[in-house]
């Protein structure tokens, strides 16, 4: 059974913070979420991202599977796709996998 692929993104505002005090905020984020989906990571992936934002309020959003809302033109079959690819143990491919998500992810902010 293929498991179900999310892909949430976390903004977090880091206006007023030292880079140290950033990190470290971010780093306990990233330390509480450790075991968040444990009890569903037999059925699903979740991958996460720590967005550091100056602008704006901290926030999770879902950017996989996309919202009803979304409208950036990605289809079924190029996520199909990227789950296929993203299984291959090929550094070059893997780097170019995480520049597609960092666009992704540059596209939602």
């Amino acid at each position: 059974m293929e498991k179900e692929l999310i892909i949430l993104a976390y903004y977090i505002n880091i206006s007023g913070f030292s880079r140290q005090q950033a990190e470290q905020l971010i780093v306990n984020i990233m330390e509480q979420n450790e075991n968040m989906y444990d009890d569903v990571s037999d059925t699903k992936t979740i991958k996460h991202y720590y967005v550091p934002i100056e602008e704006g309020q901290t926030r999770i959003e879902c950017i996989y599977p996309f919202n009803n809302n979304s409208n950036n033109g990605l289809d079924e079959d190029l996520v199909k796709l990227y789950r296929l690819i993203s299984n291959i143990n090929n550094n070059e491919l893997n780097d170019l996998i995480n520049n597609i998500e960092d666009k992704i992810i540059e596209n939602y902010k």
